[in-house]
């Protein structure tokens, strides 16, 4: 048996260990191979609960109801506003404890209407080696990582998720809006949107893996290395326009690329 055939049985033995399973899912492809692993392995006795705000985009939430409804699996959809919460509006270092903290325990919170379940998140090992504050709130509150634990990575869920119905989804690594938006920036619910919006009306010129970061009246955008040589002028001008015309001054290519994680350095 190679590696991650061990690494699935340890997945599955995690999952029915569960026996009831309440699965925090985005949409995204971690959450989305765990949700059907889970659906596979408890049949009925798995819940989808999908937390909307103005951190998520429309297209991520869409998806997530679109999935689980494909996968036949019962879902529920909880919308808060998290920007009422100071520690996540001041937009720290710490924003994404406090943002994980206050959305888990929600979840959490819907165990007294299922007795016996188990609250579940698609993090996998790779999440482990960055710097991700919200995997301790998930710890400070228990939450169980199935992939983490049975040592799956990143590569492993790609290669997993190939043959399964998920494989026909276009699923793109997402991640919170706040994110586009430099620490110590309070963030603004109708900045959030508009990144939302520009971000999608950029991917409709086939550029992928889209981040439209900000420094104050300069949007800063990383796109796939790739796709930069690429780019002529008559596409660096539909981009610009798209951008300056959600209120920045000026925009800037990032030359490095789409890079996960780089307003964290």
């Amino acid at each position: 048996m190679d590696k991650l055939k061990l690494k699935i049985k340890k997945l599955e033995d995690i999952i029915l260990n569960a026996g009831k399973a309440i699965v925090a899912f985005s949409g995204g492809i971690d959450s989305s191979l765990l949700l059907l692993y889970c659906k596979r392995l408890l049949a009925e006795k798995v819940l989808a609960v999908t937390f909307s705000s103005p951190l998520q985009k429309n297209s991520e939430i869409g998806r997530a109801l679109e999935i689980a409804k494909r996968l036949n699996v019962r879902q529920v959809l909880i919308e808060k506003d998290i920007l009422d919460i100071p520690d996540v509006l001041k937009n720290t270092r710490k924003r994404c404890y406090y943002c994980k903290k206050y959305i888990f325990s929600e979840i959490i919170g819907l165990k007294n209407n299922y007795p016996g379940y188990a609250v579940l998140d698609g993090s996998n090992l790779s999440d482990l080696s960055s710097n991700r504050p919200g995997l301790e709130a998930l710890k400070d509150l228990g939450v169980i990582s199935p992939f983490a634990l049975a040592g799956i990575n990143k590569k492993d869920i790609l290669a997993m998720t190939k043959n399964t119905d998920l494989s026909n989804y276009d699923i793109k690594g997402e991640s919170c809006l706040a994110t586009r938006f430099t620490y110590g920036q309070p963030l603004d619910k109708e900045k959030l949107k508009m990144i939302d919006d520009i971000e999608e009306r950029l991917g409709r010129l086939g550029l992928d893996e889209i981040r439209l970061r900000i420094h104050g009246n300069l949007a800063r955008l990383e796109i796939s290395s790739d796709v930069i040589g690429r780019l002529n002028n008559t596409d660096i001008k539909k981009i610009v326009d798209i951008v300056k015309k959600g209120g920045y001054t000026y925009v800037t290519l990032d030359l490095e690329g789409f890079r996960s994680g780089s307003m964290d350095l």
